[in-house]
């Protein structure tokens, strides 16, 4: 039997078909973009497959042949061209993403969460997402070996613009955080999934550069938090960090196909390596502040290697990002405020929250008021 690898792709509109290319086409045609970045990845026919529900592997679902016609888009068919070149494996994607969703309409309970928005999702992507796995798993099984079974996220953007509205319950990355757990947790129960991928979210509308797409908002905060304390969810791609409006489409909110085609690659490949056990060795320790400006950055024996070693109110210095290097590294990244001194440490990754202490609430923010009514107007940075 062929064997095929089977992906459940969630998330909001970056994690459709529907953007990159065929955004791009749209404006091209109607004058408004000069030209092109790219056309989607075209794997080999018979490789890859998507749809909504995928119940046989046909000349309709056939990757190679949407992205001919330019029925595709974004970072699906790349990452399935890769996959099939690193693996041997037909790739096959049931897209459930949904444009314009909050982490709340991605949880088992959606109603139970108050937000302004117009809840696009009509409180059941999770069921319809979990109900078209069951039924593509159980056409597909019976004349194909299913040899590995996960899903793949990247959404945030909504969460950012509406979690600081009034009566955005989700309006924290901790609260974001205990909803993404429980979407998680669900889909890992009921499905047979041994992974989950996670395209983090760059900040939205984040303006011309780079550092702006760093930028800290509470999904970003949550997701780098969620890929280190969750054991089997990998953070696939960093792509998004790194962002200026060059790299993206006609809306502004949406990546050029381009960027899509090279997200796509890397993610394939970071969790093919993630999958194998050849995951990097830690090189050492990034600091980000608020705006996504490098604070500090550290190499694998604690030496600083740019930036500064001491922390002092304001620049963006109450919400801070702290990240393994390379992407992929098998460790997450503790961070304790004490004795006047931000302590930075690789630990091994386990099933734990985030642990809030006195000065920081488990997600970067560091309460300098009470740092100074403690008498601490400055940190040292130190890096284990």
């Amino acid at each position: 039997m062929e064997k095929v690898a089977l992906f459940l792709i969630i998330g909001q509109s970056n994690s459709t078909p529907i953007v990159g290319y065929m955004e791009e086409m749209e404006a091209l045609l109607a004058g408004s973009w000069p030209a092109l970045s790219a056309r989607p990845a075209q794997p080999e026919p018979g490789t890859v497959y998507a749809g909504p529900s995928v119940t046989e592997l046909t000349l309709g679902n056939d990757v190679a042949e949407l992205a001919a016609r330019g029925l595709t888009g974004g970072y699906m068919p790349a990452f399935g061209k890769a996959w099939y070149t690193m693996t041997g494996e037909k790739a096959v994607f049931l897209q459930c993403a949904l444009g314009a969703t909050g982490m709340h309409e991605w949880t088992p309970n959606p109603h139970a969460y108050s937000c302004p928005c117009t809840h696009n999702g009509g409180g059941r992507l999770l069921s319809s997402a979990i109900e078209s796995f069951k039924t593509s798993y159980a056409a597909l099984s019976r004349k194909y070996e299913i040899v590995r079974c996960g899903y793949l996220w990247n959404q945030g953007e909504h969460d950012e613009c509406f979690g600081k509205m009034p009566m955005a319950e989700i309006n924290t990355a901790g609260k974001y955080y205990a909803a993404y757990r429980q979407m998680h947790e669900l889909l890992m129960r009921t499905l047979p999934l041994q992974f989950g991928g996670m395209i983090v979210v760059r900040s939205h509308w984040s303006g011309e550069t780079a550092q702006d797409s760093m930028a800290l908002t509470i999904a970003r905060a949550a997701q780098y938090a969620l890929c280190q304390t969750i054991p089997e969810l990998h953070m696939i791609s960093r792509m998004p960090e790194t962002c200026a409006k060059d790299m993206m489409s006609p809306a502004g909110i949406h990546y050029s196909q381009k960027t899509f085609n090279d997200m796509g690659a890397e993610a394939a490949w970071n969790l093919g390596k993630a999958l194998s056990g050849a995951l990097p060795e830690p090189e050492g320790v990034s600091l980000f502040g608020r705006s996504g400006a490098l604070l500090a950055r550290f190499g694998a024996n604690g030496q600083l290697k740019e930036g500064t070693r001491v922390l002092t109110p304001g620049g963006g210095t109450d919400w801070v990002l702290a990240r393994a290097e390379p992407i992929g590294a098998d460790c997450r990244v503790t961070m304790e405020i004490r004795d006047g001194k931000l302590i930075l440490q690789c630990a091994a990754r386990k099933n734990t929250q985030p642990q809030a202490d006195r000065y920081t609430d488990g997600f970067g923010r560091i309460d300098w008021e009470k740092l100074r009514s403690d008498g601490v107007d400055s940190l040292e940075i130190l890096c284990r």
